[in-house]
């Protein structure tokens, strides 16, 4: 102890310092390192709880965006149908059109032919009338004499005979 007292250490003087540390440590312990310890540990289930609700809102969100894209890929395919449809409806609008002006080209010109047709039988009518009086007129100015309706009636086949040829 000599020892001890020649370096100057007071053995009561390290005792009640030994005492006043641990009271402190004790009080600390207890005023500080407790709720510090529970405030670490509310924190921490805080957090993870946060993390729970953010892992759900993530499924929740890839979830979403599935179904986005599902009801995006239907729209596209109905779209497409539709854009079919209304072309394939289109192509049948055509065609049959496309057929109805044939028809009415076809009628028309079938109706042309007949106005041509009947035009034709009118003109070569008159014509024949016309050349019939002709042909007889000139007969008769040849001849000088009258002709009966027998001669006129001969004169105009054969006139219309060689005419025809």
């Amino acid at each position: 102890m000599q020892i001890i007292e020649q370096f100057g250490i007071n053995p009561i003087l390290i005792l009640a310092n030994i005492v006043n540390f641990l009271i402190l440590l004790l009080v600390l312990r207890v005023f500080l390192y407790k709720p510090i310890l529970k405030m670490l540990e509310t924190r921490k289930e805080k957090i993870a709880i946060s993390m729970k609700q953010a892992e759900e809102i993530e499924k929740k969100l890839s979830k979403a965006a599935e179904e986005q894209e599902k009801i995006l890929k239907k729209a596209n395919e109905e779209a497409a149908l539709l854009v079919n449809e209304a072309s394939e409806e289109a192509k049948v609008l055509l065609e049959k059109t496309r057929n109805e002006t044939k028809e009415v080209s076809k009628t028309a010109m079938e109706q042309t032919k007949a106005m041509v047709s009947s035009e034709k039988e009118k003109m070569m009518s008159e014509i024949k009338a016309d050349l019939a009086g002709l042909v007889v007129s000139t007969m008769t100015k040849m001849t000088g004499k009258v002709l009966t309706a027998e001669d006129q009636k001969r004169l105009v086949v054969e006139a219309e005979k060689d005419l025809l040829k």
